[in-house]
């Protein structure tokens, strides 16, 4: 907004000289930003705040100043409005007409002219002096932030009627060579034939004021600012009109906006006021009172605040106020009822009527932070895991396109093809809110190569959204994950060999590790995972369930070749890991230590030959499954301890040697060596009568 700072000071008189450079610099310290200062200063360009629609005119921008520094607040002069009958037929048919006054008067053959002073704050905003009446009606709106507007009376049809539009109807906005459809619902000021305003946005051209009017109607209302917005927004329309209405305009300034238009044309134009003023609407002052405790006001703000300056500076703002004992009682003015509704804001007004810069600069006082929950110490403590092995924290977003997800070789009637999807998004990049994190996961590594980072270790806490109509927000569930994707070597290459690629078997040793830090147990169940939307994303051969006291709370695997190079990845075997966090984030802390075993259990290894087409988690459980007698030594656990692949003859399919480790416990009974390698042999004829004949034999045992 454009103002002119000699026209401000019309308004209001400082109680002290004040220089052009020195009103800036109180705008800017009241909240009424300069951005830019022309002409020596006689011109300002404002910067205002979104909330405050009376700070969009010459009243309240004087108001703000005479809250601060006191001084005279002159108003310009009004006419009175008598009011009694209307001058056509008027009625208001919907509530969101707040307040309407309509004036008739009439215009000479040969107006006059307005004076330069008049016209100042117009030419000051960038307008063109277009005629007298309409010039009238423009200087209102700049120094009350009251927008009136002039009918062609001889262009009214019946009587005026403020209503809401009909489905079909249309109009011819002001400066527009064809009709436009008006969204039903849409407030309009029409007679009983067409549509001769969109209320609070614009005129229509079929009833507009032209140098030859002599007859008119003068209308001075406020509306409800959200359906204004809504109009202005339908119709691609904004006005300066539009700009005060949808922020909230000053229904006890109808009258007084009428006034000024009138007296402007009867004084320098030769107007006269025919009958009387119409006035309609459901709107009655709400009269928001509000207590303030100075006490409180004092120690929120840092700086004293005695009762008779609180009283002194908010009724130089506007507001009515009386002591009440040791509080003060404050009655909003209808102008202010859009932006305050809590005893705090007045401390913000009384914050700002002081200067920011007046107010002492205190810290908090010190307190004992809290301790963190058990779930932000079980984080910790897997972020811990994570980095130290490389791993770094990436973030992306809840939403990702429709081509992230194309390349997917699933159907369409796929789960993972069903998301919640947004009608408006503005970006495409962002109009599926995601179910899965694979996708984004394979993303990160196609960037990472791009940038030509060889060695890639990602993660991420992030959710998941799920379609479900039966969900408590009919739309979908949410599940919070933990991923990690690995791709590239092992390690570090150094001189003296170079590093294997990653495969399942990090990622395995990952959960491990997650595991023993947290002390949970998690086991690994080979093949499909239909509880687990991105299984099928998997390679078939080298995926796993991840469970946890028998249930499936994640899954690990190397992420499907063909699905990998339709990304773009190429001579990568991306391995990607997904768990829920609610498994990861159980706390720990009521778990009590337990002391190690006097006898500490008895160890021994075992090597099997495995043909290629033998998984060796079957060998494995097959081992943990094997019932001891009682009385002998029982197998406690059994773990892959290493891993050996022959070369294949011919270039066929290799063989491997799998040693797995198992353990013996050694209490509340002890067993001797012998009776511990008896056990042994028993479990080597289990595997054998069990996998014998797929080709598993023994290699050894330790």
């Amino acid at each position: 907004m454009k103002i002119a700072s000699e026209h401000l000071l019309r308004w209001w008189t400082s109680p002290g000289p004040i220089t052009r450079t020195a009103l800036a610099q109180l705008l800017d310290d009241v909240g009424i930003e300069v951005k830019r200062s022309e002409e020596g200063g006689t011109l300002l360009s404002l910067e205002l705040l979104a909330n405050r629609g009376d700070h969009r005119c010459y009243l309240g921008i004087a108001r703000e100043l005479h809250g601060r520094m006191g001084g005279t607040l002159v108003l310009p002069t009004c006419d009175p409005v008598v009011v009694g009958a209307a001058p056509v037929p008027l009625s208001v048919l919907s509530p969101l007409c707040l307040r309407y006054c309509l004036t008739a008067l009439t215009l000479p053959e040969t107006p006059g002219a307005l004076d330069e002073a008049d016209l100042l704050p117009v030419l000051a905003a960038g307008l063109s002096s277009v005629s007298a009446a309409v010039d009238a009606t423009n200087i209102t709106n700049l120094e009350f932030g009251q927008p009136t507007h002039l009918f062609d009376a001889d262009t009214v049809v019946g009587g005026v009627t403020v209503r809401e539009s009909r489905a079909g109807e249309t109009c011819r906005p002001l400066f527009s060579t064809r009709d436009v459809s008006l969204p039903v619902g849409t407030l309009v000021i029409a007679d009983d034939v067409k549509v001769l305003a969109v209320a609070g946005v614009i005129g229509c051209e079929e009833s507009k004021v032209t140098n030859g009017t002599r007859r008119a109607l003068l209308e001075s209302a406020t509306f409800d600012p959200v359906a204004v917005r809504k109009a202005s927004r339908a119709l691609g329309i904004h006005t300066d009109a539009s700009a005060r209405f949808e922020r909230g305009a000053d229904p006890s300034l109808v009258e007084v906006g009428a006034g000024r238009v009138l007296y402007l044309l009867r004084s320098r134009v030769g107007a006269e006021v025919v009958g009387e003023t119409a006035l309609e609407g459901s709107w009655v002052n709400p009269q928001r009172t509000l207590v303030l405790d100075p006490e409180r006001v004092s120690h929120t703000l840092g700086r004293r605040f005695p009762v008779q300056e609180i009283l002194s500076r908010l009724c130089r703002l506007g507001f009515d106020c009386w002591q009440r004992g040791s509080e003060v009682e404050i009655e909003v003015p209808p102008g202010r009822t859009w932006d305050i509704h809590h005893v705090e804001d007045l401390y913000e007004e009384l914050a700002r009527s002081v200067g920011y810069n007046d107010l002492p600069a205190t810290l908090p006082s010190d307190t004992l932070g809290v301790s963190p929950t058990p779930g932000q110490e079980s984080r910790e403590r897997v972020e811990e895991v994570l980095l130290g092995a490389g791993f770094y924290e990436v973030i992306t977003n809840g939403f990702y396109s429709r081509e992230l997800i194309d390349p997917l070789p699933v159907p369409q009637g796929h789960a993972l093809r069903s998301h919640v999807s947004t009608e408006n998004a503005l970006d495409r990049a962002f109009s599926l809110l995601k179910n899965n994190t694979l996708v984004q996961a394979l993303d990160t590594v196609a960037q990472a190569l791009r940038y030509g980072q060889q060695e890639v270790r990602a993660y991420e806490y992030s959710r998941v959204f799920l379609p479900d109509p039966t969900a408590p927000n009919g739309l979908c569930r949410e599940r919070q994950v933990l991923w990690a994707v690995s791709a590239g070597p092992a390690r570090a290459p150094s001189w003296q060999d170079k590093s294997g690629a990653a495969d399942v078997w990090l990622m395995r040793g990952l959960v491990e590790e997650l595991a023993a830090e947290l002390r949970q147990v998690f086991s690994f169940r080979p093949g499909p995972v239909p509880e687990m939307l991105v299984s099928d994303l998997l390679h078939p051969a080298r995926r796993a369930a991840i469970l946890h006291e028998g249930q499936v709370v994640g899954i690990l695997g190397e992420i499907e070749p063909d699905l990998v190079a339709a990304y773009g990845v190429k001579r990568q075997r991306p391995i990607y890991l997904e768990i829920n966090v609610e498994v990861l984030l159980i706390s720990t802390r009521s778990q009590s230590a337990t002391l190690p075993p006097a006898r500490p259990p008895s160890v021994r290894s075992l090597a099997f030959t495995l043909p290629h087409r033998v998984e060796a988690e079957g060998v494995a459980q097959s081992l943990r499954t094997a019932a001891a007698p009682a009385g002998k030594p029982r197998l406690s656990r059994v773990e892959v301890a290493d891993l050996f692949v022959h070369e294949a003859p011919d270039g066929g399919l290799a063989s491997r040697t799998v040693t797995y480790t198992l353990n013996f416990p050694q209490e509340p009974t002890s067993f001797s060596e012998e009776q511990i390698n008896a056990a042994v042999f028993e479990l080597v004829g289990v595997v054998e009568r069990r996998w014998g004949a797929a080709g598993v034999h023994l290699r050894g045992a330790i």
